[in-house]
């Protein structure tokens, strides 16, 4: 019995040390944000939300989000006759296979073995992960602590103390809408709401 507590402790350790080496933001407490994992109570919730195995799913269709919708897509023609037509295939390039799939070509430090079956034990349905992705996404572009803050801050500056400050309002909106056009997140939350 005190080995396998000791085991069990060695592992959340071995968890919360992974945890922190992933980068921004599936290093931080993502249980507030991933509200559809398939847990009754809120310890287990926050512990599989928290985990890194969850982190490799997340970021595996992150990565398919980017390479189907993203700047520089990759698009296949319709129809080959015409140059106009491509291909839209909205969600359905974020199946569970495509995602299990995925994860077996994540960068360290995050795991690289993905199952179906491991995907169904977090997400009991694929709406859920597709709600989660959407949630993360979107709570990480508008989050993130690094993101063009000389520049936010230099338009904050103009508006606040600037002898401009309609010219700041302009630098700043500039920003933000050239931040979200060119984030596949922002498109992909504009599908969700379609």
């Amino acid at each position: 019995m005190e080995y396998m507590n000791s085991d069990r402790t060695r592992r959340r350790r071995d968890v919360k040390t992974l945890k922190r080496q992933l980068p921004y933001p599936y290093n931080q407490d993502l249980s507030k944000i991933l509200r559809g994992l398939n847990r009754r109570t809120p310890f287990a919730r926050r512990r599989l939300a928290n985990d890194p195995v969850t982190a490799a799913y997340l970021v595996a269709a992150v990565r398919l989000i980017q390479r189907h919708l993203g700047p520089g897509a990759n698009r296949a023609p319709a129809d080959p006759d015409d140059h106009d037509s491509i291909e839209r295939p909205v969600l359905s390039f974020l199946s569970q296979r495509a995602v299990a799939a995925e994860v077996g070509r994540n960068p360290p430090p995050f795991h690289r073995v993905g199952r179906v079956s491991t995907m169904r034990e977090r997400w009991r349905h694929q709406s859920a992960f597709i709600a989660d992705v959407l949630r993360l996404s979107l709570s990480a572009l508008y989050n993130h602590p690094a993101l063009r803050c000389d520049e936010v801050a230099s338009a904050v500056e103009q508006i606040v103390r600037g002898p401009d400050a309609v010219r700041g309002i302009q630098q700043l909106s500039s920003l933000a809408m050239t931040m979200l056009l060119n984030s596949p997140m922002f498109r992909l939350g504009l599908i969700a709401a379609a």
